[in-house]
């Protein structure tokens, strides 16, 4: 699911550089196909390698998913060293997060959701022994 728009694009950018940037034909306009279709691509890579829980905030998933829609607009024309900061400052931005929660007392997380897990505070004997009739 896409959380930001063209709209959200053009705002971001500069309208000469989205224009620029997504104007296959040389019509003088923004193509819209392309803008759709890299912010589709945007928000499948984002969602792709962000952790579940920071998929909440739909604020921070639309920020990285503009970062990377631009960076790939970049590279389409040749622009790389431009989309290779956007997509640093994306994975600095999800380090920062991860780190942050972990500040601020969540668990230790592994970016790989297969191996993530989670101990509980008690054990199980624990907690049957709470509710026994000792």
């Amino acid at each position: 699911m896409a959380y930001a728009t063209v709209d959200d694009l053009a705002k971001r950018l500069d309208q000469r550089i989205v224009q620029y940037l997504s104007d296959e034909f040389e019509f003088g306009v923004a193509n819209s196909e392309t803008l759709n279709s890299t912010l589709s691509g945007a928000s499948s890579y984002i969602a792709a390698i962000l952790p579940e829980r920071f998929k909440e905030d739909t604020e921070f998933v639309k920020e990285l998913e503009l970062l990377k829609s631009m960076a790939m607009l970049y590279r389409r024309f040749g622009f790389f060293t431009e989309a290779s900061v956007l997509e640093s400052q994306i994975d600095n931005d999800i380090k920062l997060a991860i780190s942050s929660s972990l500040e601020s007392g969540r668990t230790e997380y592994n970016r790989d959701p297969k191996y993530y897990s989670e101990q509980p505070i008690v054990s199980k004997d624990e907690w049957r022994s709470s509710f026994g009739d000792d």
